[in-house]
């Protein structure tokens, strides 16, 4: 299983796992679709991991909206989880 590095941001700009594809801990996403909630679920259930929104199966960067609106969207879904995530 290969693990990314707990010091890991995207200022480090070392996106070498993304060639290391989905893992335990890493999960890719094209967008941010309605099965959102029970992945971020499946991660707070399990060790936790890091889930990238706008990123294919291939690893391959798509990009995604980043706007004020995209993100109130994504934190609302996180929210609906129970018990409360902190997001």
């Amino acid at each position: 299983m290969k693990t990314l590095k707990k010091n890991w941001s995207p200022q480090t700009k070392d996106l070498s796992f993304l060639s290391e594809g989905e893992s335990y801990t890493i999960e890719f996403k094209e967008s941010a679709d309605k099965s959102l909630a029970s992945e971020v679920c499946a991660f707070a259930n399990a060790s936790g991991g890091r889930l990238f929104i706008g990123v294919n199966d291939s690893g391959k960067i798509l990009g995604t909206d980043t706007s004020n609106l995209a993100r109130s969207r994504i934190q609302d879904t996180i929210n609906q989880i129970e018990p409360r995530l902190a997001v």
